[in-house]
């Protein structure tokens, strides 16, 4: 980031073109002190916000509008999107996931402020789609809120997402609810006053005949809402109800167990599961559950309660196929791990729709200490494939985790020459990304094939020779590549 900082500032005194602003001779071309100032607000920042600030810079009238990013940014994604005529070499290509973003995410959103700038989506069709959106005239006036960008179709959906998502202040007194909301309010503003946590104005409408089930228009009842504003006391007042909907879903199948579970309301959470008949295993329309969202989040103490008081179950799968030690695993959140492996019923080779185990989302995440804990359960398949034929320790080698490859390497049984669908090794992903360390744990291993080729030809010697990482070339070399590159023909 200081690099950054010294560039910019760099191609500001280089580029310095409005004395006049600052009261400045004309050949005095050093930055102004408030330029310097705009850019310290990069360096505590990462990638990609750093980009997103440094484009809104660009973009106000100030000494960076020769700056012009916008058009710089789409130049350069026509390219890599493949909009204008191929330009790129194979080995570009093979590259360009490293740093632009594997297969699942290449086309970028053209809008710098938008969430999908950075994120992307699978293809230029759902792309394209999405930034329509951005056209919508609704907008919402909340400038941090994701709609502010993508905004709304019809005045009717952006007054129902305001009336959701900000909820204005209720400033009415307790002595005017029955003179004033039971006459000139519709139902549903019980459920607004609950996402406020207003529980006098709540226990007043309820005691006035209000339907304490009522739902408004995202499908959210009084107890939702009161769940997903963490307010505890408002919810032990409704959960008091015997007729009380419990495990009512709304439009998008949460129920309020799902919706304390996901933000991580610890008492909310106790209190649901102490009232008993909550559906502790309900699932939205994903089919993730509340104990999945708590993985997701890793909030350990709901997890924690789901297991034992609610008797979660601990393999329930989303329709893709996720479980909740997949979602702890590929996160990161080892105390989420370790509580669902010490369940003992925990399916540790579960499968995704796609074949990936909690063990290769660890591993390709660089997950260190989940992976420990996961081989240390003895019933853990540390070579199941993918459906694309990845193996925990072809994606660790991907990723260049030296530390996860050691692991997996530790274990013995691992299959070290396993091949992906297109013919790929670890030892060949490692030598396509360059790192050294995990090429020299393999060759170490003594069982590796250092000539083995993929579906087009390709050998670890190759890859590293056609990439330029020398290190790597070197290692192979002195391993016992018995075909070099001048003895063989290139795919």
């Amino acid at each position: 980031m200081n690099s950054l900082l010294s560039a910019l500032n760099l191609c500001l005194t280089r580029n310095w073109h409005s004395p006049r602003a600052t009261g400045q001779k004309k050949n005095d071309r050093r930055v102004n002190i408030k330029a310097v100032q705009r850019l310290k607000v990069l360096q505590d920042t990462r990638f990609p916000e750093v980009f997103r600030k440094l484009t809104v810079l660009a973009s106000a009238p100030s000494p960076f509008e020769f700056l012009n990013f916008r058009i710089q940014v789409g130049r350069a994604r026509a390219v890599l999107e493949g909009r204008h005529e191929p330009v790129l070499t194979m080995a570009q290509v093979q590259d360009l996931p490293k740093f632009y973003g594997h297969a699942f995410n290449h086309f970028k959103c053209r809008q710098e402020s938008c969430a999908w700038f950075g994120q992307g989506f699978a293809s230029a069709r759902e792309v394209q789609k999405h930034e329509k959106l951005h056209d919508r005239s609704f907008r919402c006036p909340e400038k941090t809120c994701p709609s502010a960008e993508i905004g709304f179709a019809t005045n009717t959906e952006l007054q129902s997402h305001l009336r959701s998502q900000h909820p204005q202040p209720i400033l009415f007194h307790e002595a005017e609810v029955d003179c004033t909301f039971n006459h000139d309010y519709d139902d549903t503003f019980i459920v607004e006053a609950s996402g406020q946590g207003q529980l006098d104005i709540v226990k007043s409408l309820v005691q006035g005949g209000i339907d304490i089930n009522t739902q408004d228009a995202e499908g959210m009842t009084v107890l939702h809402r009161a769940c997903l504003g963490g307010h505890a006391e408002l919810v032990r007042f409704l959960i008091g109800h015997d007729h009380i909907a419990l495990s009512g879903q709304d439009t998008e199948g949460a129920t309020p167990l799902i919706q304390a579970a996901a933000i991580g309301h610890e008492a909310i959470v106790r209190l649901l599961l102490e009232r008993g008949h909550v559906g502790a295993n309900a699932q939205d329309k994903s089919g993730w559950t509340a104990l999945i969202w708590a993985a997701i989040k890793g909030h350990k103490a709901v997890v924690r309660l789901l297991l034992e008081m609610g008797d979660a179950d601990a393999n329930a799968q989303t329709k893709d196929g996720w479980t909740a030690l997949m979602w702890a695993a590929d996160g990161g959140h080892e105390p989420v791990v370790q509580l669902l492996l010490g369940r003992g019923d925990v399916n540790a080779n579960a499968q995704t729709k796609d074949g990936e185990t909690a063990l290769m989302r660890a591993a390709g995440g660089g997950r260190e200490a989940v992976v420990q804990f996961l081989l240390k359960r003895w019933d853990v398949d540390a070579n199941t494939h993918s459906r694309g034929g990845w193996t925990a320790l072809i994606r660790a080698a991907d990723g260049g985790h030296e530390a996860v490859v050691q692991l997996l390497l530790g274990r013995g049984d691992v299959n070290a020459n396993a091949k992906t669908k297109d013919g790929e090794t670890a030892l060949v992903r490692a030598a396509e990304g360059g790192y050294e360390a995990v090429v020299r744990l393999l060759l170490e291993r003594g069982d590796v094939d250092a000539n083995t080729q993929d579906r087009n030809g390709w050998t670890a010697l190759m890859q590293a020779a056609d990439g330029g990482h020398e290190a790597v070339v070197r290692l192979l070399l002195e391993g016992g590549c018995e075909r070099q590159c001048t003895n063989q023909e290139w795919p």
